[in-house]
């Protein structure tokens, strides 16, 4: 029964290593008012899987949102500032409370340190929309952190 035990508990952690494994991480870099002087932006042609080369616009995370796999992580830009920064719905069942997705800031190659600002001026917009309007669906599973978060919203 010891070994039972053992042999389920290696195969869950197995399993959650490999999960993570297939994780994704996303760079975003904007340089929006309130940006550190020296803010390079991204460009959301780009892959945006390289801190060399970042998307631009939160734009570009709505689009992918709803179908990140559980553990990716969305980075902002130290030093970097977006305005009209929504994400728009978030829905996303494929993160779970074991293996969130996390939205959380990089240090970039051009030296920008203080917190990723993020602004949506509109009013009663979200920046980060959890709500699910109709029937709500179970989803979980989301981090935010060191991301200065602005707006009526």
């Amino acid at each position: 029964m010891k070994y039972q035990k053992l042999a389920v508990l290696f195969t869950f952690t197995a399993l959650l290593f490999i999960a993570m494994a297939k994780a994704n991480t996303y760079y975003i870099c904007d340089c929006a008012f309130l940006a550190d002087p020296n803010c390079a932006n991204g460009d959301d042609a780009n892959s945006g899987t390289s801190i060399n080369s970042p998307w631009q616009s939160t734009a570009m995370v709505n689009s992918v949102i709803n179908s990140l796999e559980a553990g990716d992580q969305i980075l902002f830009a130290q030093g970097g500032a977006w305005s009209n920064a929504t994400m728009g719905n978030i829905s996303n069942y494929n993160a779970t409370a074991l293996n969130p997705i996390v939205f959380d800031s990089y240090a970039p190659t051009w030296g920008g340190t203080a917190k990723p600002i993020l602004t949506e001026a509109g009013i009663g917009i979200n920046l980060f929309n959890f709500a699910d309007g109709g029937n709500a669906d179970h989803d979980e599973g989301y981090v935010i952190r060191n991301l200065d978060l602005r707006g009526d919203g």
